[in-house]
């Protein structure tokens, strides 16, 4: 598997976004991660291939995405053709809106698409017809605080948009509840325990939670289960595996926790919409590292 690097982005602590709007023929930056978050756009990238985590896709002639931080993504050349791509790359702390809208009705729909974005989120061309404008006279702007206004409006206008989640596995946004301590540590436990044979009760007894307040907090912070979790971070390290080895698949389903075969593929099917060895078939005749 090919090394992500960390990235710093040049987002100094006194700036609220870092713009950059490039044009290239060639699509060169390695999968990475970097702890802002990212609202990118694609125009004229036809056949280029996109990776958000585990997810992976051939974009069109426009590509809109939303990152939360610490998302492993790259777009790379893929079938792209097009000698004039635009790269629009918006890079900002998510703190700006998230501490300020907490538990405020009014910013529901904004809220929810922030915490959505742990997953990465594709909007469809309504959208980037709807902000296509403004994403321009952002660029343009002059004025540092009509630039955060300017962008505050494109944020509406997506919230208002129809969008799709990129990959099963959730991020971390910084969390003001008091639960977010102890999900933090149940997750740790999970990353580092997931092929082992685990037990609600196993996690009950690291986390000193009752069963019932463990999972209503669990999901309170990440939108689903204790369970469904270890299953969503086991099924990710055996997708990994498929490409990245050439291990038996019911080898790989042991090591990564299913002790049935059965169940793995049942599961695997239901989270990637293919069998494990249809994914490695199409993932690993071009050993693409996700």
């Amino acid at each position: 598997m090919a090394n992500i690097v960390d990235i710093v982005p040049e987002l100094k602590e006194d700036e609220c976004l870092r713009i950059v709007d490039r044009h290239k023929r060639v699509f060169t930056y390695p999968l990475h991660r970097h702890n802002v978050m990212e609202l990118n756009f694609i125009e004229r990238g036809n056949g280029a291939r996109r990776v958000v985590r585990d997810n992976v896709e051939f974009i069109g002639d426009f590509d809109l995405v939303l990152l939360g931080r610490n998302l492993e993504h790259s777009w790379d050349q893929g079938n792209c053709k097009s000698a004039d791509i635009r790269e629009l790359t918006i890079h900002f702390d998510g703190d700006i809106f998230l501490k300020g809208m907490q538990g405020k009705k009014v910013f529901d729909s904004l809220n929810k698409m922030l915490r959505d974005s742990t997953q990465g989120l594709s909007f469809g061309m309504p959208a980037v017809l709807s902000i296509y404008n403004m994403l321009n006279r952002l660029v343009d702007e002059p004025d540092h605080f009509e630039q955060i206004l300017l962008f505050e409006r494109i944020f509406y206008e997506l919230a208002k948009s129809p969008y799709r989640v990129l990959t099963k596995i959730q991020h971390e946004l910084p969390d003001y509840s008091e639960a977010a301590g102890e999900v933090t540590k149940i997750k740790a436990f999970i990353q580092n325990n997931y092929h082992k044979k685990l037990s609600l009760n196993d996690l009950v007894v690291f986390s000193e939670l009752p069963p019932s307040s463990l999972n209503r907090l669990f999901k309170l912070q990440t939108g689903m289960t204790v369970y469904d979790y270890l299953i969503l971070i086991r099924l990710e390290k055996a997708a990994r595996k498929l490409i990245d080895t050439n291990n038996r698949i019911v080898d790989i389903a042991q090591t990564c926790g299913f002790n049935n075969i059965s169940n793995f593929n049942r599961s695997f099917k239901a989270n990637y919409n293919i069998t494990p060895r249809e994914y490695r078939e199409t993932f690993q005749k071009e050993k693409l590292s996700v």
